[in-house]
């Protein structure tokens, strides 16, 4: 089930919510015991056949901790069931999500595949996956309590975490569950406003980019010939429909966690606002960054060792990364390049600490920014193309090795402007994957409309809930959300064009990590 759905808005979030207030007034057990209920149903209404498998890793993590509990100590018992737990969650997460790429490499290799048969990967696994796999890593360090099983399966299954995120902390999130506060109207209607907003930019902006991306890396998995202004194009439509796409879903999350009383963690903040990649990746999926440093990074040894080291568990993290968003040389490669910037902003780093200048930098901002934004850009060549054949053509037409093409049907729209682009060694040849039309209509609107949305504009935390004490962000200056009766309009105003252009329903981009 979709949060952009029709059925999840009207049929299944209503009598939910109302579920849940009603029976959260008689005891908090009940209240939770329906919202566990209610996110198994929603798991369930993808495929049914995955949710015995949702329910196998909840007991047996969940009878793995009590283990780790009843051993107390430090012992070779507790190292036993810690490794265990691992090795059952990465076992369980590495043969659904990666078994499919082994079989291919062993097919490319030999000529025969691992399995006959393809496995479907089940939703939210990688989320729901690496949660428990903190949560026994915690309790081995004596970090976590010992909860019911109630509790621990509504910090699982909670529906608006479960499939995309945010990747939640036993921490943050058990005690809210505990307390099971009944919604405040405030709340409520800050929660409902937030996921309004990221429904609009789902449906109105990451869903009317994409078909721009589309139509390019289509052409280029095909082996088709990919000019550079429409390899830059597709890329930067892509850059912002994955944005808005999980900016949206994130909004979304956020919104409807407060409309049941619970605050879920900030997943993301303006990461194209970053001057950086280190501070693009501290704003895009923030709570996986999190994971990745606490229960990888650091054990590694952090920044504590020396550069070298730095500079490999750099990399280590990031090559994770990439593995955990999908099973393909892309993603592989998408982690490394991004490593490879890491490695960039390190040094420069160590280069201005030489020279005198800690923290600061010879680059002036909106330089750094555009360059950052550059380099993300051009990485989701390899996130996005679905075959070899279509990385490369991306790629390379990007870097302009096949020169500074332009489809030859620009040539007459553009007059005089072509010849000019001639003298400085422009081409106008080769086809055009995007008629001129979807470029008036679509393409070159919304993107620009992109770039004032993420560089002019506040972000949906500022305007939303920097309004509420229990989140720590700076609020807008200008914009913002405030529940009166023009607030109230403005935000039924954006659900009514939301709405209308919902004409068919796409899935997040996130939707099966």
């Amino acid at each position: 089930m979709l949060f952009n759905s029709y059925i999840f808005i009207f049929l299944f979030l209503p009598p939910v919510w109302i579920a849940y207030w009603l029976l959260r007034g008689r005891t908090r057990s009940t209240g939770l015991a329906a919202l566990v209920l209610a996110s198994l149903f929603f798991y369930g209404y993808w495929d049914v056949r995955f949710l015995p498998l949702l329910l196998l890793s909840i007991a047996t993590n969940f009878a793995i901790g009590r283990a780790l509990h009843r051993e107390g100590r430090p012992s070779r018992q507790r190292k036993m069931w810690l490794l265990v737990g691992i090795v059952f969650n990465l076992g369980l997460l590495g043969f659904f999500k990666y078994t499919n790429f082994f079989s291919e490499i062993a097919e490319s290799l030999t000529g025969t595949p691992l399995i006959s048969f393809h496995i479907l990967l089940p939703i939210g696994i990688s989320f729901f996956t690496f949660q428990q796999i903190t949560y026994l890593v915690d309790i081995y360090r004596g970090e976590a309590e010992r909860y019911s099983l109630l509790h621990y399966m509504l910090f699982i299954s909670f529906f608006p975490q479960l499939i995309a995120g945010p990747i939640v902390h036993h921490a943050e999130m058990m005690p809210q569950f505990l307390k099971a506060p009944r919604p405040a109207w405030g709340a409520v209607a800050l929660g409902l406003s937030t996921f309004i907003a990221g429904l609009f930019k789902k449906l109105v902006l990451a869903d009317n980019i994409a078909p721009l991306a589309s139509a390019v890396f289509s052409a280029a998995d095909a082996g088709q010939p990919v000019s550079m202004v429409e390899s830059w194009s597709a890329l930067t439509a892509f850059s912002f429909q994955m944005y808005f796409d999980f900016s949206g879903y994130s909004d979304m999350a956020l919104g409807l966690g407060l409309m049941f009383g619970i605050r879920l963690p900030i997943n993301f903040h303006s990461p194209y606002k970053a001057r950086t990649v280190a501070e693009f990746w501290r704003r895009w999926h923030m709570t996986l960054g999190r994971f990745l440093s606490d229960y990888i990074y650091l054990p590694l040894g952090g920044s504590r060792q020396g550069d070298f080291k730095t500079m490999r568990n750099l990399m280590v993290v990031m090559a994770a990364s990439g593995i955990w968003h999908g099973a393909g040389w892309g993603f592989v490669i998408w982690g490394l390049l991004n490593g490879l910037w890491l490695w960039v902003n390190f040094l420069s780093l160590r280069f201005h600490a030489l020279i005198g200048m800690p923290g600061r930098s010879l680059i002036p901002g909106v330089v750094a920014q555009v360059m950052m934004f550059t380099a993300v850009t051009f990485d989701w060549a390899f996130f996005r193309a679905n075959t070899v054949d279509g990385m490369l053509s991306m790629s390379s037409a990007a870097l302009g090795l096949q020169g500074l093409t332009i489809p030859a049907a620009f040539e007459a729209p553009f007059g005089p402007v072509a010849d000019l682009l001639k003298q400085m060694g422009a081409v106008f040849s080769g086809p055009n994957h995007v008629g001129l039309g979807d470029w008036a209509t679509l393409g070159a609107p919304f993107i620009l409309l992109s770039f004032v949305i993420v560089w002019a504009l506040p972000n949906t935390n500022q305007i939303f809930l920097a309004q509420d004490d229990g989140f720590d962000i700076t609020p807008a200056r200008r914009i913002v959300w405030r529940p009166t009766l023009a607030g109230f309009a403005a935000v039924s105003g954006t659900f009514v064009v939301a709405l209308l252009f919902a004409s068919s329903i796409s899935e997040f981009l996130y939707f099966q990590f």
